[in-house]
């Protein structure tokens, strides 16, 4: 299964981490793998290379794991931005968890 966990602090997603591999299918025709992975890179590539926030990224790749971190310090114009992208990553994954809830879950911790 793969598992999404938000992290929030006062109401703005801060972090996420993706952890497991869904098991819907073999490797390299897992539909649910492919689409966080998407997703995943997705946003990546929006906050680092579109917004220039210089998040932290955090790969696995044993276990499988993957985290993103943006920094304490950020421009509040940059962080109003990465709060838009991570939103809308986390109303993806919410979408497929209730396509495919045996395979994805998700959560928010508040910290």
């Amino acid at each position: 299964m793969v598992r999404v966990c938000f992290s929030a602090q006062s109401g703005r997603i801060k972090k996420f981490c993706v952890c497991g591999h869904s098991g819907y299918a073999e490797e390299g025709k897992d539909i649910v793998c492919a689409a966080v992975s998407a997703c995943v890179q997705l946003v990546e590539t929006a906050i680092n290379d579109q917004i220039h926030a210089n998040a932290t990224v955090k790969v696995d790749r044993k276990k499988p794991r993957i985290a993103l971190t943006l920094p304490d310090m950020l421009r509040e114009d940059a962080l109003i931005r990465c709060g838009d992208v991570l939103r809308a990553f986390y109303r993806v994954m919410r979408a497929q968890e209730k396509k495919y809830g045996k395979y994805l879950k998700v959560k928010v911790l508040e910290v």
